[in-house]
C-alpha cells in the first residue's frame, strides 16, 4: 500500500511562568520542528509535499492523478500525484482579495477525461465554486449567506448538497446551480429530526442518488433522503468537525471520525445504528 501525505508547517511557542525573567541571551526559539511523518504495518510513505501554507483541506481527482489542496488563504493548489509537482493554482479576484480558508473540496466524480476534471470547492466565505482545471478558471459559482464548511456529490453528480454554519442543507441541481430542496430539523426544540448546530461533514451513500448522512457540532449522525425535509434517523455520540464521514458500499458500514483525543475514529452499523468498533488511539499519543 502507498500514500501521501500533506503536512502544514507547524509552529508551537514555549510555555514560561509570568514570574520569570528571560534575557535577551535566552530567548527561546519559539519555532519547534514539524513532527516527522511515521508508519505502522503495510503502509510506505511514498512523498512529503510542503504546501507552503496551513492546509484546511486536500482530495484526489477520480483517477488518481492529481491532488488538489485548499488553502488557509484562499488559494487551491494542484499537484501532480506521481511527482508531487505543483502544476496548477486555483485563484480569483475575489478569492485573492477576501483571503479566506477553502472549506471543502470535491471533484465531479463523472466527469468525461476529454473534457477535463471539474473540481467543485467551498469557501467560508459562503462561496460556492466550480473550476476547470486544466484552464485554471472559475466556470460557475454561488454564495450562500453563510459560511459553507461541507460538500458533496451524489453518485451520478446530478445533485451536489452544501452545509455549513446554518442548520440547513441544501440540495442543488448540478447542471443549473439551482437549489431544489432545503433539509432542516423541525422548528421544534423536541424533536432531534436534523441538526441544531454547525454541519461539517456530508457524504452520499455511495450506492444511492437520493440518501445521504451528515455530522456536525451537536453530536449527531443525521441520516437523510433528499427528498424530504426532515431528517429520518440519527446516531448520537459522535462530534464531526470536519470531513470525516466515509460509508463502505460493500458493508454499509459507516467511518465516522470526532473531534476528541479519545475513541476519534469509530466505525458504525448504518442499519441498526449501534457502534461496531473504535480504532485504537494513535500510538503516538491523542489525537484528533
Amino acid at each position: 500500500m502507498s500514500g501521501m501525505l500533506v503536512t502544514p508547517k507547524l509552529y508551537g511557542v514555549s510555555s514560561r511562568s509570568s514570574a520569570q525573567l528571560i534575557t535577551p541571551e535566552e530567548t527561546p526559539d519559539t519555532r519547534e520542528d514539524t513532527p516527522e511523518p511515521s508508519t505502522e504495518g503495510d503502509l510506505r510513505l511514498e512523498r512529503e509535499i510542503d504546501c507552503g501554507e496551513e492546509v484546511m483541506s486536500c482530495r484526489f481527482n477520480p483517477s488518481g492523478s492529481l491532488l488538489a489542496v485548499g488553502l488557509l488563504t484562499g488559494i487551491i493548489k494542484v499537484f501532480s500525484v506521481p511527482d508531487g509537482i505543483w502544476v496548477h493554482t486555483l485563484k480569483d479576484e475575489q478569492s485573492v482579495a477576501q483571503r479566506l480558508p477553502v472549506t471543502a473540496l470535491r471533484f465531479h466524480p463523472c466527469r468525461p477525461s476529454a473534457k477535463g476534471d471539474l473540481l467543485l470547492a467551498t469557501y467560508a466565505g459562503g462561496q460556492v465554486k466550480f473550476w476547470h482545471i486544466s484552464t485554471q478558471s472559475c466556470v460557475r459559482s454561488l454564495r450562500e449567506d453563510r459560511q459553507t464548511l461541507a460538500i458533496t456529490f451524489s453518485p451520478s453528480a446530478s445533485h451536489f448538497l452544501t452545509a455549513g454554519s446554518s442548520d440547513e442543507i441544501l440540495v442543488y441541481d448540478t447542471e443549473t446551480m439551482t437549489c431544489v430542496n432545503i433539509c432542516q430539523p423541525s422548528p421544534s426544540l423536541s424533536v432531534m429530526d436534523g441538526h441544531r448546530s454547525r454541519i461539517f461533514g456530508l457524504t452520499f451513500h455511495p450506492l444511492s442518488e437520493e440518501y445521504f448522512i451528515s455530522g456536525g457540532w451537536d453530536d449527531t449522525v443525521q441520516f437523510w433522503d433528499i427528498r424530504q425535509k426532515r431528517s429520518y434517523r440519527r446516531i448520537s455520540g459522535p462530534h464531526v468537525c470536519g470531513d470525516a464521514l466515509d460509508i463502505d458500499p460493500d458493508t454499509e458500514q459507516i467511518l465516522i471520525g470526532s473531534w476528541r483525543k479519545e475513541e476519534n475514529l469509530q466505525v458504525w452499523d448504518s442499519e441498526t445504528g449501534q457502534k461496531i468498533l473504535t480504532v485504537p488511539d494513535d500510538f503516538r499519543g491523542p489525537s484528533r
